[in-house]
């Protein structure tokens, strides 16, 4: 065999070497791979971010274009098992679009249903969130919603910060109005942010209203600071509360009568059944006590509409309107 015929064998034995290598090691690289993806996924699954044990209490600087307006606990009563089987944390106040909230192992967001806002019946509970949603997805939620009107919800960003001198990794959601016409998001409503260890940790409201996170005790440990907050006076309510709007149906003019738990940025709108807005009836921080609004609708035809309470962090409430001609 002449040196040229022994080189062309060499070169063949190599490549067929080659690839029974590759195909001996493709396997185990690809299994390190889906390995790797796994277990930051698993870590990011693995992190608490949204804790809710008995006591746990939150206190947020509440901000309005930039000045300080004042502070709002948040805190985790007790802990409830409801009519369908499952249990349920309390908020008091409640906080963020619901009051009864539970986290799955998938870290999705729920609120028990027990004012039947999707209008279903059949189901005990709403989705709220979805903390594992990679970023860019999208779903229906109810934290920011009105009856059978889910809200447009978006996962934008998940990143590494320092939040009280710990290394925590954020989820930011925003949401939306959901366009029915043309299966777009519609207006902004709100952003969240939620950080492992401590929950949510910044809630900006549309129209400039925001809440950001100055101190928490969380199992009994105490981050950053907690300021006294005075108590709820015994004349004050617990809670937002719509009392009336009066008369209702009307015939051109009615009044919104509601009470505010505390000083919070506060805003009610009037919109159709298409969910466009028709009027904005207040837009500013106002205090804690009493209020009412007017409605002047001469130059709107008669129909149904809704009434919008947004109190602090959440909408608090929709009601139903008539007008009659």
């Amino acid at each position: 065999m002449d040196t040229k015929q022994s080189t062309i064998r060499a070169k063949i034995l190599s490549a067929t070497l080659l690839r029974q290598t590759r195909k001996r090691l493709l396997p185990p690289l690809l299994l390190l791979a889906i390995a790797a993806q796994i277990f930051a996924l698993n870590s990011v699954y693995s992190q608490n971010f949204y804790p809710l044990g008995i006591g746990d209490v939150w206190q947020y600087r509440v901000f309005f274009q930039g000045d300080t307006v004042g502070y709002a606990n948040v805190e985790i009563a007790q802990d409830s098992l409801m009519p369908n089987g499952k249990r349920y944390t309390f908020f008091n106040p409640s906080f963020s679009g619901g009051r009864f909230q539970r986290v799955d192992d998938s870290l999705r967001i729920f609120n028990y249903d027990a004012n039947n806002i999707d209008l279903d019946t059949s189901t005990t509970e709403v989705l709220m969130d979805k903390l594992n949603a990679t970023i860019g997805e999208t779903w229906f939620g109810y934290r920011y919603a009105d009856p059978g009107r889910p809200g447009y919800c978006i996962k934008e960003d998940q990143y590494i910060t320092s939040w009280f001198g710990t290394e925590v990794t954020v989820i930011q959601i925003a949401y939306f109005t959901y366009d029915s016409t043309t299966a777009e998001p519609g207006f902004f409503l709100a952003r969240i942010r939620y950080s492992s260890q401590f929950g949510i940790i910044y809630v900006a409201m549309e129209g400039g209203a925001a809440y950001e996170l100055k101190g928490a005790k969380i199992d009994g440990v105490l981050h950053g600071t907690i300021v006294g907050v005075a108590k709820n006076r015994p004349d004050n309510p617990v809670d937002l509360e719509v009392l009336s709007a009066c008369p209702n149906p009307f015939n051109s003019l009615t009044n919104i009568s509601y009470s505010l738990p505390s000083t919070a940025y506060t805003k009610i709108m009037i919109f159709d059944a298409l969910g466009r807005t028709l009027a904005v009836l207040v837009d500013e921080v106002q205090r804690a006590g009493e209020h009412c609004a007017s409605w002047n609708a001469a130059n709107i035809a008669s129909g149904t509409y809704f009434c919008r309470i947004q109190f602090g962090t959440k909408f608090m409430k929709t009601i139903k309107i008539t007008l009659i001609r």
